[in-house]
Order: C-alpha cells, then structure tokens, then sequence
C-alpha cells in the first residue's frame, strides 16, 4: 500500500510523460565479524533496504508507468564495490550488495531490447552512511526492544554515529572517502554516457579501483591480499570501532605486527 501510493504520487508529479529515469539509491551499512552479527536480527533489515525494497520498486515503476509498452526505461542502480568481492567485517552488507548487482544484471540482458539498466558501485563515500549502520550491539543485546531489534536505520540519520558490538563509534577514516559532490557528478556522466561503455561503473578514490580490479580480474592475487587485511581490519574494529578502510592507516598496523612478531611480542604475524 506505501509502496503503490509513493509509485502514484511520483507518477502524478511526472506528468503525462511519465518517469524516465529510476534512481535506487538505497542502502543500510553494516560493519561487524559475521559470527558476531545476530543474523536473525540483522539479515531481515538489511536485505529489505538493500535489495528487496529497490527490486519492488523497479517493478511497480516499471509495471504502472508501462515501460515495456512504451518501449522506454533507464533504471540506475547504486550498489557498492562490495557487491563486486567480499570484504571481511561486511559479510551480509556484501551479500545483500551482490543480490542487488546480480538482480539487475540479469534484468538488464532480459529486457535489453527497450530497458537500459546503470549499476554503479561506489566505494566510501562521505555520507552517512557508517551513523545508519546496523547497530550489532543493541539487536544482539539480550531483552533489546522490538524497535531496537529492527535494525531499520537508514543512513540518512543523525551524524552522531551507533556503538558497535565493543561499545565504541563505528567510524572510518575521511581520508579514504570521496567528497559526495565528486561521487554524484561521476554517477551523471555514467548515466549520460553510452551503455556499452557504462552498464556498470566503479567508482571510488585509489586503492578502491585496485581492489575491485583484483577482486574482478585477479581472483587469487585478491584473495591473498584480503586474507592478510581482513585480519588487521578485524583487529582494529575490536580495538577502537573503526572500519579501516585507509591505506596508511592498514599499512601502520601491518608493520606494527611484524615488528611484534620479529621481537618476540607476538607467536603470530598477523592478529
């Protein structure tokens, strides 16, 4: 019923021309180890915003504003370059993200004769995006309230950030996260560009390409590399509640256990 008086009252603001253009743009983050993630809590929320809602709402658009009949459609779809390889503190966020990618990959080639579809997959951004992550300490809490429990925030709440499962500010770095102006006018020029060029676009600052490249084309260089982050960024996470997503920052705590392994400080090299 919300989901058919939003198409209607969009469509009603179109005018007789309809829509043109569908921009999904939805998303809830979450940052925690999986074995540490209340999956029943969390898969729910998390699969509703990022690809339940957005496939619902491609369809209805689709389905009243009759693009098929009239030959016409361009749907934009941001997901994230975790729908392109698994990161580790991400698992059901990259899961939820391949969903989302693999939904309107197959769309696109189905109705490719009238039906354009962009997928765009950003990498950090500045937004709000980590205050609205899903909240692992409070829905995994035992006697957490029914509201508490939902995990429905979106990133479009207050700034002041949610407590991961050690109690601290889930946060990252701004240096690894591209300025939201950047990112908007990049995910246009894909939108206007020729679709055999852009059918999907990544977009994030370096590393990030180099990440996604690898997780795409270099399957065992990538897996190598992750198996050696994914410690540090777990690591990290437990200690101060940061999703270490900057380079220098990684590269610092990498020599710091090398340092502690080769001084006795430490059995293992890795965390």
């Amino acid at each position: 019923e919300i989901l058919d008086k939003a198409v209607s009252t969009a469509l009603h603001l179109a005018g007789p021309s309809g829509i043109d253009i569908l921009v999904l743009n939805a998303g809830q983050y979450q940052c925690s180890p999986a074995l540490d993630t209340n999956i029943d809590a969390a898969l729910p929320p998390l699969m509703n915003v990022n690809f339940a809602s957005p496939t619902r709402l491609s369809q209805k658009v689709m389905q009243t504003d009759r693009w098929k009949e009239r030959g016409y459609g361009h749907i934009v779809t941001v997901a994230s370059l975790m729908g392109r390889g698994a990161s580790p503190l991400n698992a059901l966020y990259s899961a939820s993200k391949h969903a989302l990618r693999g939904y309107f990959t197959a769309l696109a080639v189905e109705e490719r004769s009238w039906l354009r579809v962009d997928l765009v997959l950003p990498g950090a951004t500045d937004t709000g995006l980590w205050s609205g992550s899903y909240d692992a300490a409070r829905t995994s809490a035992v006697g957490a309230s029914s509201e508490e429990r939902s995990g429905t925030t979106t990133g479009d709440n207050n700034d002041e950030g949610r407590h991961d499962n050690s109690g601290r500010l889930l946060h990252a770095d701004d240096r690894s996260k591209m300025a939201v102006g950047r990112c908007a006018q990049l995910i246009v020029s894909s939108m206007i560009g020729p679709h055999f060029l852009f059918f999907e676009t990544w977009i994030t600052r370096n590393p990030g390409l180099l990440w996604v490249y690898l997780a795409s084309y270099c399957p065992m260089t990538f897996q190598l590399l992750t198996n050696i982050v994914g410690p540090l960024r777990t690591a990290m996470w437990r200690k101060n509640g940061e999703d270490a997503l900057y380079m220098p920052t990684l590269l610092r705590q990498l020599w710091g256990c090398v340092l502690d392994y080769a001084s006795g400080r430490s059995d293992y090299l890795l965390p």
